[in-house]
């Protein structure tokens, strides 16, 4: 089940969830309870209220939105490194890539990779288009699925050479699937996975999450299927 829980103040969600965890209780004490949080402050903020309205508080998992999707797909048994994928490692992918523009459809690149300091100016566009890519493979894989299929979607300039950067990366990386493409395979998987097997607790918390990826979205709409997910939304209205 999905389980909406809205206010516009943090505090508000964090007794919420309080209440929730109070009155629902745990089937066993050594289940954890597991939480998918926007970042560690928002971890610590959550364990001290916790502890504060409990008394005491452990045996909590709190997972970045990435790594719970990378912990998902390890427990359905996809064992796909997605982590090569990663913006750090694409970096120096890409940083490498930019060495060759011999291409035709690289050249609006090399007017500002040459001159002075071109191989600071090469790393630092490497990393401004692994972070991009990086987004890409999460918040719009029909964008990358046009890309592979020959296609563009639009008629802007700056995409044409960006789709032969994504093209060369994959030829370089081969039989590795992106973010997009496991949580694709994650879907299909959870889909047709019975609850037993999927040895996750009954329940899971969602705190704090501003935005979401459709991918991921859909991700959890299906473990809601599974277990209960409670979604804890800060609005701005009352």
């Amino acid at each position: 089940m999905f389980i909406l829980h809205s206010s516009n103040q943090t505090e508000q969600l964090a007794e919420s969830l309080a209440r929730t965890l109070d009155r629902d209780g745990s089937s066993s004490l050594f289940e954890k309870e597991i939480f998918l949080i926007q970042s560690r402050g928002m971890e610590r903020m959550l364990s001290q209220y916790l502890a504060e309205y409990f008394g005491v508080w452990c045996n909590a998992l709190y997972f970045l939105p990435v790594q719970f999707i990378e912990y998902v797909s390890k427990l359905v048994g996809l064992t796909a490194d997605d982590q090569i994928f990663h913006r750090d490692m694409l970096t120096w992918q890409l940083e490498a890539i930019l060495r060759d523009l011999d291409d035709s459809s690289l050249r609006p690149l090399s007017a500002y990779l040459s001159g002075k300091q071109s191989s600071l100016k090469r790393f630092q566009l490497a990393r401004q288009l692994a972070n991009t890519f990086d987004q890409y493979q999460i918040m719009r894989m029909d964008l990358l699925d046009r890309w592979e299929s020959g296609r563009l979607l639009t008629d802007d300039e700056s995409e044409i050479w960006q789709k032969t950067l994504w093209a060369k990366l994959r030829v370089s990386l081969p039989g590795v699937f992106h973010r997009g493409e496991i949580l694709s395979k994650l879907l299909v998987k959870l889909r047709e996975i019975d609850r037993d097997q999927l040895m996750l607790p009954r329940r899971i918390f969602v705190f704090g999450l501003h935005t979401m990826p459709p991918l991921f979205l859909s991700s959890l709409h299906m473990l809601s299927q599974k277990l209960d997910v409670h979604l804890f939304l800060l609005a701005p209205c009352e």
